[in-house]
């Protein structure tokens, strides 16, 4: 480029850094979405596995009651510990989804 005074350039320059700008600006406002929608998601799933957790701990408490009353065991359902969060986590028999 030579030392003129090139307002075509310029201008074409100015566009290219308006454009960049503008993505930049789209970028951060979506990163700042995903991160509120994985926040509120986790939320959840923290909420949820509390959920399960306690509902296991009274199911179990209730089982050990059923054999403290003579219930024979092997006739209840077993206790399942596994993580509901954990990709492998089978369906509960029974169970529908929603």
């Amino acid at each position: 480029v030579s030392a003129k005074n090139d307002s075509a350039l310029a201008q074409r320059l100015t566009d290219a850094v308006d454009r960049a700008q503008a993505k930049v600006v789209f970028a951060v406002a979506e990163t700042a979405k995903a991160n509120k929608d994985y926040a509120e998601a986790k939320a959840k799933a923290v909420a949820s596995t509390a959920k399960y957790n306690a509902a296991l701990a009274e199911y179990k408490a209730c089982y050990n009651d059923a054999v403290t009353f003579g219930v024979e065991a092997s006739k209840l359902p077993p206790v399942v510990t596994s993580d509901p969060l954990a990709p492998n986590f089978e369906d509960v028999p029974g169970a529908t989804k929603a």
